[in-house]
């Protein structure tokens, strides 16, 4: 019987492929879609970039004894 994907522990042989799966995603999203235009990340973009970046990041502290995904 397979495992469900959201049971616990995963290993670090899982964290190792999620890791190396957003990596691939990224490569994968560069080469089709090109590179990032720079010169639109600037003033004020990159502030609401750090915005929302910061409510993300604090979202997922709360959000921790919740979500194992997290946690791990």
């Amino acid at each position: 019987m397979a495992r469900n994907l959201c049971e616990r522990p995963w290993t670090l042989a899982e964290g190792f492929v999620v890791g190396a799966g957003i990596i691939v995603a990224g490569l994968l999203l560069e080469r089709f879609v090109g590179p990032v235009a720079w010169d639109a990340f600037a003033q004020p973009v990159n502030y609401i970039a750090l915005g929302v970046l910061t409510a993300l990041i604090i979202a997922a502290h709360f959000a921790a004894p919740h979500a194992y995904p997290i946690r791990f």
